[in-house]
C-alpha cells in the first residue's frame, strides 16, 4: 500500500472504530463513574505517530465525532471540537519535539491528554456540577492511561514505529 495513503486510511478507520466503541461499549465498561473515552484515547495515542498539524486534524475528527455523539443540547459542540483540536496540536508538537518513540510515556501522555481536553472543554463550557465533572475526568484519564499501550502497539504494528527524528 502506498505510504502516502496508509496513515490517513489507518487513522480514518481508527476514528470510525473509536466512535463505534464509544457508542456501544464505553458505558458497559464503566466502573463507578469512570469510563473510557475511546476518541480521546485515539487522539492521545495517535499523536505519537504524527506532527502537530496532522494531530490537530485528528483532534478535529475526534472532536467532531465526540460532539456529534454527546454534545449538550443547549451548547457545547464547538467547545468539544476546539478543545480536541488544541489538545491534538499540543500533543503532536510535544511528540515531535520531545518524546517521539518512548512507549513508556504513552500512558502518562494519554492521561494528561485526556485531562487537558476535559479541562479545556470545562473552560470553554463550564459545568454546573464541578465535582461530578472532576471525578469523570479523573476516571477517564486513568482508564485511557490503562488502554493506551495496547492501542499504541496496535498502531505501531499498522503504521510502523514513530520516527525519532
Amino acid at each position: 500500500m502506498n505510504s502516502t495513503w496508509k496513515t490517513p486510511l489507518v487513522f480514518t478507520l481508527a476514528l470510525f472504530t473509536a466512535a463505534l466503541l464509544q457508542m456501544t461499549v464505553a458505558h458497559a465498561l464503566q466502573i463507578r463513574q469512570a469510563q473510557p473515552d475511546f476518541l480521546l484515547l485515539l487522539l492521545a495515542t495517535g499523536s505519537f505517530f504524527c506532527d502537530a498539524n496532522p494531530a490537530a486534524l485528528l483532534g478535529f475528527g475526534t472532536g467532531t465525532a465526540a460532539a456529534s455523539l454527546a454534545a449538550p443540547p443547549a451548547a457545547g459542540f464547538a467547545s468539544i471540537v476546539v478543545s480536541r483540536v488544541i489538545t491534538g496540536f499540543a500533543l503532536g508538537w510535544l511528540a515531535k519535539n520531545l518524546y517521539r518513540d518512548l512507549p513508556l510515556l504513552v500512558p502518562p501522555v494519554a492521561a494528561i491528554g485526556t485531562a487537558l481536553a476535559s479541562c479545556l472543554f470545562f473552560v470553554f463550557f463550564p459545568q454546573k456540577q464541578v465535582t461530578h465533572w472532576a471525578v469523570n475526568m479523573a476516571g477517564a484519564s486513568l482508564y485511557n492511561a490503562l488502554l493506551s499501550l495496547p492501542l499504541y502497539f496496535l498502531l505501531s504494528r499498522l503504521l510502523g514505529r514513530p520516527d525519532s527524528s
